[in-house]
């Protein structure tokens, strides 16, 4: 990714070097950061993973970005940030995965890209169920909700077969026109429970309150 986004890397393009780093380093004065922010995007970052024992995978939601900082000078606390992300209707390319990793060889057994024009990036987090299913959900772009034409879209919940991989079902949330940006966004994971021996699985999403038109919560439960 770095490679791609930046053809001089190592070198950055003020002249200064790059250095790969974790989220919790703090920025220089003489080389960008990457990850130097806890609030920078990329990577697997945040997000809830989910291991199932039956098939010894891990499954893993992520995002493909980079987010490089530099301290202005060494007298003040402004920092330069250059961010290359894939994640809206703007900027072409993967913006995130769901990747399954064999915890037996630490080797990637299946994935998923989303392309930032159609899905954005990965952010909800991942659950897997015994009954051999993934559940995840891109997040969908609606930073540009307000903008006549613009391309916006909400995020999509997907189920996944856990051993293959194979997509078995899919919902879009729904992008309301005029409403705030992250209306129609999905960020949270799924949760799966029973009642009186059927089972349910929720998903937590962005919406929009009817009243007042703000953004507000939206649950959204299924039965399987």
């Amino acid at each position: 990714m770095l490679k791609q986004a930046f053809p001089s890397y190592p070198i950055a393009p003020n002249g200064t070097t790059i250095t790969p780093s974790c989220p919790f380093t703090p920025p220089y004065t003489d080389s960008y950061v990457v990850g130097g922010s806890a609030s920078g995007g990329g990577g697997i970052g945040w997000p809830m993973k989910s291991y199932s024992p039956q098939t010894n995978y891990l499954y893993i939601c992520a995002q493909n970005g980079v987010q490089l900082k530099e301290l202005v000078n060494s007298t003040s606390d402004s920092v330069s940030t250059i961010t290359v992300d894939p994640r809206s209707s703007a900027v072409p390319g993967v913006g995130g995965s769901i990747v399954a990793l064999d915890m037996a060889t630490n080797k990637i057994v299946w994935r998923h890209d989303y392309q930032g024009v159609t899905d954005s990036d990965c952010y909800s987090g991942v659950l897997s169920t015994a009954g051999g299913l993934v559940f995840t959900a891109s997040k969908g772009n609606t930073y540009q909700a307000n903008t006549p034409g613009a391309a916006t879209f909400g995020g999509t919940f997907y189920a996944y077969d856990a051993k293959t991989g194979s997509q078995l079902w899919k919902w879009q949330n729904t992008v309301v026109p005029g409403t705030p940006p992250n209306a129609g966004q999905i960020e949270s994971p799924a949760a799966t429970y029973t009642v009186n021996g059927n089972q349910y699985v929720a998903v937590g999403a962005v919406g929009r309150d009817p009243s007042d038109g703000g953004i507000g919560n939206l649950l959204t439960v299924f039965s399987l």
